[in-house]
């Protein structure tokens, strides 16, 4: 394994010029907020030095905050070693506030006063600071308080008084917009969805739920700072009184707005749903949405406006110094390893001279999730310089326009890699949004087509990072990829793209696509357990499987238990690159890739290419009844339960009516058949009636439309449909209706 070395990274930075002055501000970052009194006072402070910080780091890295230790202390590690970019800079230790301030005085031309009666103004007030060069302060009258020591004292004047000019929360929203949006004061292609005041009273917010520190960057590059309910169906908890669907279309003018100020661009959100206090039904946060569907929500309507997330999800959602890290010097490339081509295949076994790749079960890893500069700052190094990395195919799915909060990250991986760590983008591209909503006609905002600008945005960032291959395409709620759509991937993305609204795997012009497979959780065998299952014992499967926040010992450990759970299924574990490479020639080659035909024309369970399928809603046992195997299920009375079957793909597909033969035990209840058929993956048709008898009985069900392309859960073909009882079969055999006898 090839950890963050500092050795490799010599002499790859230029130095950067100047005095740096870092401030201490580890005690105030772990202050203890149970005290009301230290809760206002990190709030207060830690909003003024990200509003000082952002001022003064505008142009180049002259100030350093030292407040999350671990990372901090991490990252200025690395910086600061012989010859990297900070080395050599001549550092002043800074613990003093007010020295500080009057250090940097030339870098601001005031305060900006905001109301702490008005939630929605302390956003307002890192708005005003970064269009006005001003400090953000928050007026208390308290006498220890940064207002009575600043600003009542006469040593910072005002510059800007936010009291009074709303009186609601999108009144403000509205007032920022006719002010400073509209106008040109801010800056249309970034904005910043962070938590505002209302953290003071919120229940359970932690120091990173804050994300004060986070403002620095957005400051500096003049962005517009909002918080507001995605939903238009409910009253926010912060703001009850509300019409329902306010917060929903001020979040709509401000992207509208944006956009329009632009010219169409693509635009940059920091932040992200405050989803455990606001806006979901999350413990205290008063919605009637769950979280995971308000991101959803939330990612639909930014994408409608040409908006992507950077998305410093709660968690792991503070992020320190970006405006420093914006200057990092990156280098022009940063080239990966020859992508693999028909020789390089050749010599690994993976395809033979006619083009014919080679059977097995490939499994590929998207390792992320890393579309957030504050995840990448906090959770990637324990990840990257973990000791097992280098022993098994792993798929970093970084995206690159992270590299403009958090450069030294995405450098210093890329010059540690090993020959195992391939690198993609994460989510969508570069940046998190749903393209769906990218292609006409577009919800929300009814606005032209906003491909090419998406093009565009990829084609600025991705050559750098040798980058040809998008990770994950989120559909989430928007529609999947029309043809406009992977027109545009294929432009920026030729080497294949793994969305989730698609068929399994294929060809758009001479772009491979694969669909995303399920996300791995839970301990490593467990998550083996869980997809062993679907593994072929013969024939070719694609599959990318998401991980979150596992380290490389996590997925070594997953490989070894899956391929200790299937040794009949060629299991073969590839970087990204070279799953899809294979899943073009598939695809492209498909009549070439044909198994040995089955000799008979019938299949049959247990034992002759019919496969019992393990999935959740179909629960079932192997039992021996009268001497023989059979499966067992038991429905309880007014559940519905499934019992799922896979043809072998060496059968002829179906090309005519089949017949389907069940030995079953005559029992209670009520069961039917659910098979693929040509217009609906679950046709019904209706089992035998019960009689309780307790015999062996044989049913013969016909099945005129069949197709078997395995759209069933589970790849399956067809399920028995147990609708309340006890289900004994002990023989399943489909053969083409004119060979039943």
């Amino acid at each position: 394994m090839v950890s963050l070395a500092l050795p490799l990274l010599l002499s790859v930075c230029a130095p950067a010029d100047g005095v740096l002055v870092r401030y201490e501000a580890t005690e105030l970052f772990n202050i203890d907020l149970n005290d009301p009194a230290n809760r206002v006072r990190f709030w207060e402070e830690f909003h003024l030095l990200a509003g000082l910080q952002g001022l003064v780091n505008r142009e180049s890295a002259q100030l350093w905050l030292r407040a999350y230790q671990a990372w901090d202390d991490y990252w200025w590690d690395k910086l600061r070693a012989p010859e990297q970019w900070l080395a050599g800079r001549e550092v002043v230790e800074e613990s003093d506030l007010d020295a500080l301030l009057a250090r940097y005085a030339d870098y601001y031309a005031g305060a900006v006063v905001y109301d702490p009666d008005l939630l929605a103004s302390s956003n307002l007030a890192s708005t005003v600071a970064g269009a006005e060069r001003l400090l953000p302060i928050r007026y208390n009258p308290a006498p220890d308080s940064l207002y009575t020591r600043l600003v009542a004292s006469g040593r910072i004047p005002v510059g800007r008084d936010l009291r009074g000019v709303a009186s609601t929360k999108t009144e403000a929203y509205r007032w920022l917009i006719d002010n400073y949006l509209a106008p040109g004061k801010t800056n249309p292609t970034v904005l910043a969805y962070y938590l505002d005041q209302y953290w003071l009273t919120a229940q359970g917010a932690s120091n990173q739920a804050a994300t004060l520190p986070n403002h620095d960057f957005f400051i500096a590059r003049g962005a517009l700072f909002f918080d507001l309910l995605p939903w238009n169906d409910e009253a926010p908890i912060d703001d009850p009184e509300q019409t329902i669907g306010a917060d929903h279309a001020t979040m709509n003018e401000i992207l509208r707005t944006a956009y329009e100020q632009n010219g169409g661009q693509m635009i940059h959100v920091g932040g992200f749903v405050p989803w455990a206090f606001k806006y979901t039904d999350w413990g205290p946060a008063g919605g009637g949405h769950p979280p995971v569907p308000t991101e959803w929500h939330y990612a639909e309507i930014l994408s409608a406006y040409n908006a992507y997330m950077d998305a410093d999800a709660l968690g792991p959602c503070t992020l320190v110094n970006a405006s420093c890290y914006q200057h990092f010097p990156l280098l022009d490339h940063y080239p990966q390893p020859p992508k693999p081509d028909d020789r390089q295949l050749r010599a690994r076994g993976l395809l033979d001279e006619n083009g014919v790749v080679a059977e097995g079960n490939y499994v590929s890893f998207y390792v992320g999730d890393y579309d957030s500069a504050a995840w990448l700052y906090q959770m990637f190094p324990a990840r990257w310089d973990h000791p097992d990395r280098g022993k098994v195919p792993l798929g970093w799915a970084i995206n690159p326009n992270l590299a403009d909060r958090m450069a030294p990250a995405l450098h210093y991986a890329r010059l540690s890699a090993s020959p195992l760590d391939w690198f993609t983008t994460g989510d969508s591209g570069a940046g998190y949004l749903n393209p769906g909503n990218l292609q006409e006609p577009r919800p929300y905002s009814g606005l032209p087509s906003g491909l090419d600008a998406w093009v565009a945005h990829n084609q600025r960032y991705l050559p750098r990072w040798d980058l040809s291959l998008v990770g994950f395409v989120i559909d989430g709620y928007a529609r999947g990829l029309d043809a406009d759509g992977f027109r545009a991937y294929e432009r920026f993305a030729p080497d294949g793209i793994v969305p989730q609204k698609v068929e399994r795997s294929g060809v758009f012009g001479k772009m491979p696509f694969v669909r995303m497979r399920a996300d791995l959780d839970g301990p490593p065998a467990d998550a083996a357990a869980a997809i062993a299952p679907s593994l072929r014992p013969e024939g070719w499967d694609f599959a990318v499987y998401r991980t979150i926040l596992k380290d490389p010992g996590w997925h070594n450990e997953f490989v070894e238990a899956l391929i200790n759970a299937r040794h009949d299924a060629r299991v073969r574990v590839v970087d990204p690159y070279t799953l899809l490479a294979l899943v073009k020639r598939y695809e492209q080659n498909k009549a070439k890739h044909v198994l040995v035909p089955w000799p008979f024309p019938e299949i049959s369970w247990p034992s002759n290419g019919l496969e019992v399928r393990p999935v959740a809603d179909g629960p079932y046992e192997r039992v021996s009844v009268d001497r023989q195997i059979a499966l067992r299920q038991r429905a309880p009375e007014g559940q519905t339960q499934y019992l799922y079957f896979r043809t072998t793909d060496r059968w002829p597909r179906p090309t005519g009516p089949l017949t389907l033969t069940v030995e079953y035990r005559d029992l209670t209840g009520r069961w039917a058949i659910h098979y693929d058929a040509r217009d609906a993956a679950y046709a019904e048709v209706p089992g035998p009636t019960m009689t309780n008898s307790g015999e062996w009985r044989t049913a013969t069900i016909a099945l005129p439309a069949a197709v078997f392309d395995h759209r069933q859960n589970n790849d399956s073909d067809l399920r028995f449909v147990n609708f309340g009882g006890e289900l004994v079969v002990r023989r399943v055999t489909l053969a083409p209706a004119e060979a039943t006898p």
